[in-house]
């Protein structure tokens, strides 16, 4: 990272040069998309033995974080979500979707629709922890 930052202009300009092409063709190369899986732990307080105490980040490489942040940007410039998206949104959260769904069937309810009964809530949290990579 201190390469990035304290680097001289040459080295932006390939930098430069090295995402247009990866977006001019569509092709990334395969040391920029390598990660390496590292475990965390959840709650040092708990068994420290056990698996569903810890959480798997992954260290990327500088220049594809660099990348990332770019295409981030380029891609809230020019395409705005839905409305109607709660994920992925700075300021929303399941919390507030759920409060959506709930003003929602509460409305149907009170003018005497069934709609309450039809309703069922999962609970995913720990999904991400489960999914073998």
């Amino acid at each position: 990272m201190e390469a990035l930052i304290f680097g001289s202009v040459k080295l932006y300009v390939h930098i430069a040069l090295l995402f247009s092409l990866c977006i001019r063709h569509g092709h990334v190369p395969d040391s920029l998309t390598q990660s390496f899986m590292v475990p965390l732990v959840k709650n040092k307080a708990e068994n420290l033995s056990d698996i569903n105490n810890y959480r798997a980040i992954a260290i990327s490489p500088a220049l594809s974080k660099l990348f990332e942040c770019l295409l981030e940007k380029y891609i809230h410039s020019c395409d705005t979500p839905d409305d109607c998206q709660f994920g992925f949104k700075s300021g929303l959260s399941a919390s507030t979707c759920t409060n959506v769904l709930k003003q929602t069937v509460d409305y149907f309810t009170n003018r005497g629709s069934h709609i309450g009964l039809f309703v069922c809530f999962a609970d995913f949290s720990k999904a991400f922890d489960r999914v073998n990579y």
